[in-house]
């Protein structure tokens, strides 16, 4: 690997319609009521971020086995997005077909959600979506791809969110 080299840091969250209660601003004294649902429908989200550049690059999935991650890395490869992938040892991840396409990946420690970028752009759509009730799960996802397609539309928003000085200073330090 060398400082020219697009690493992307990946990862996956389920958007569904069994929300939850998150915390609002109100008037001192007034309880606040929020309505939340109690459907079980989700979708898959991946989601790979280049810290250097701020740019993102995401898909809906129909399930998170590895066959979906195929198609996923697969379509990474030959459209040369991204020249490797630093993702968690999720199940779906260590699928041997997975390996075998192309791309290198990089497996993050179990247990370390806070060493992948990723996980903060989904505690950013959290922030946005959740609290809401929705119409039906593709309402739900309509919203969740317009945050992501404003972020992608400004790559420094993101870079501020996901660049923490410790990974962009590690990419620094790699040989040219």
């Amino acid at each position: 690997m060398t400082r020219t080299t697009l690493l992307g840091y990946a990862d996956e969250i389920q958007v569904g319609l069994l929300g939850q209660v998150r915390r609002r601003w109100g008037r001192c004294g007034v309880r606040i009521r929020q309505r939340i649902q109690r459907t079980r429908k989700y979708r898959s989200l991946f989601v790979a971020v280049e810290v250097g550049t701020g740019r993102i690059w995401y898909c809906w999935l129909a399930s998170m086995k590895g066959e979906e991650f195929c198609g996923v890395v697969r379509g990474i490869e030959q459209a040369g997005i991204l020249d490797a992938l630093v993702w968690d040892g999720a199940p779906g991840h260590r699928d041997e077909r997975v390996g075998r396409i192309g791309v290198p990946l990089i497996a993050l420690p179990p247990y370390s959600p806070e060493l992948n970028p990723a996980e903060r752009l989904f505690e950013a759509i959290r922030a946005e979506i959740e609290g809401e009730v929705y119409a039906d799960l593709d309402a739900k996802c309509a919203r969740v791809t317009a945050i992501l397609a404003r972020w992608d539309a400004h790559p420094e928003q993101v870079r501020t969110l996901v660049g923490w000085h410790w990974i962009l200073d590690a990419l620094e330090q790699l040989p040219e």
